[in-house]
């Protein structure tokens, strides 16, 4: 499969395309109030639709990547792969939930209304982050002892067959049928 582009693997992870919604929300709302021009509601419901297929296509290549990374494992190792933490999108959050309110207070309500639009989709996703990745921690505590009993009590053994001898060069040319022997150089027979 195809990796998606750069620019649709930045405006695909979760929480960059959750900012954008709200951007996109806010810029719409700000039309219907009559403050934006009715041409940068159009963009943005454009680019919205850009990014709900930009996630779409993430999504998709988040799956079949896990499935191809985790080829003769169990599930449990895809869904680890699939569900990871993720640690930088939580960073950001944080940051922007740092970040907004020391913003200077704007005289414009629409630029306002984008400011605690972000802040509070960053704060939803934040908090929604922290408890799935608390959750799939201690599920996995749960049942890591359920694993290694698991584990230990499966018996493992090699059987080896024994190994079968080549013939010698010899033993092998002189066996070759007259057609395939002819194609071979003349050689003394004692050089083999």
């Amino acid at each position: 499969m195809k990796p998606p582009s750069a620019l649709a693997r930045i405006t695909g992870t979760p929480f960059i395309a959750l900012v954008l919604f709200g951007v996109y929300a806010a810029v719409v709302f700000g039309c219907s109030q009559g403050q934006i021009p009715v041409w940068m509601a159009a963009f943005a419901i454009m680019f919205a639709i850009a990014t709900g297929n930009s996630v779409i296509e993430v999504r998709h290549y988040r799956r079949w990547m896990a499935r191809w990374e985790t080829m003769g494992g169990g599930p449990e190792d895809m869904e680890a792969r699939l569900h990871r933490t993720p640690w930088l999108s939580m960073l950001m959050a944080t940051a922007l939930l740092v970040f907004i309110p020391t913003r200077p207070v704007s005289s414009d309500e629409t630029v306002m209304m984008g400011y605690v639009l972000v802040w509070l989709l960053s704060a939803v996703y934040l908090v929604v982050a922290l408890f799935r990745a608390l959750l799939r921690r201690r599920r996995r505590n749960a049942d890591e002892p359920e694993r290694q009993a698991e584990a230990k009590a499966e018996p493992v053994e090699f059987l080896v067959g024994r190994a079968s001898s080549s013939p010698s060069v010899h033993d092998a040319t002189r066996n070759l049928p007259d057609y395939a022997a002819a194609m071979l150089p003349n050689r003394r027979d004692d050089t083999f």
